[in-house]
């Protein structure tokens, strides 16, 4: 998981020889004060 510059938090997974899963979720608007869980399954 990253979050790159473009304010996108960015998650993929691979199983290697079958398949890949790319998520990419704007973060922009969370507030850089406050603290945030992230959680994924």
């Amino acid at each position: 998981m990253i979050k790159d510059e473009d304010n996108k938090l960015k998650f993929f997974h691979v199983i290697l020889g079958k398949d890949r899963t790319d998520v990419e979720v704007d973060v922009s608007n969370l507030a850089l004060d406050k603290p945030h869980h992230i959680a994924v399954t």
